[in-house]
């Protein structure tokens, strides 16, 4: 059971290797692109929850000192 697993795990290894080693240049340059703007769009969505949330806490504070 555990060979087969470091079997499985070997194999893997080495298909991402062959498939990420067969990426050209340009290939690379876009899929470190999609990365970026993957990450860019989280924390964009973090940033604005956040300032959503402490814009909610001054409205309520506001509405309950009334």
């Amino acid at each position: 059971m555990r060979m087969e697993k470091l079997t499985n795990v070997t194999y893997g290894t080495a298909g991402l290797t062959a498939f990420f080693a067969s990426l050209s240049l340009y290939e690379w340059g876009f899929v470190i692109g999609m990365a970026f703007s993957m990450l860019l769009g989280l924390a964009t969505y973090f940033m604005t929850r956040r300032e959503q949330r402490k814009r909610t806490q001054l409205f309520e504070e506001l509405v309950s000192s009334c």
